[in-house]
């Protein structure tokens, strides 16, 4: 099952090669940024831009947590979600946001 993860990271990454910031630290792994949407926020309808990653757990120094702050492609997104806390998993799924034009 292990051979199976690692071969997913490496063709994913392959496919959607890309670098994220994280803590200061810029490293690779396969990334994606979605086209802005809009959503219904608090303050009514919003422009929104998500983007998601997969990172080697080796090239991170701690762990990312929700909330935390993130640059991909020179954009700042906060994370929503992160997956991969199983000690078996080798790499961080990370989803994340931003507000288009609050960092532009």
């Amino acid at each position: 099952m292990q051979d199976a993860r690692t071969r997913h990271q490496v063709v994913t990454a392959g496919l959607r090669p890309g670098t994220i910031t994280i803590a200061g630290v810029e490293v690779d792994g396969a990334v994606a940024v979605g086209d802005e949407t809009f959503a219904l926020g608090p303050r009514g309808t919003q422009r929104v831009q998500s983007f998601e990653a997969l990172v080697l757990k080796s090239l991170v120094a701690a762990r990312p947590s929700q909330g935390d702050m993130v640059s991909v492609l020179g954009l700042g997104f906060k994370i929503d979600e992160v997956w991969g806390h199983n000690e078996s998993d080798e790499s961080w799924h990370l989803r994340g946001s931003r507000i288009p034009g609050k960092d532009e």
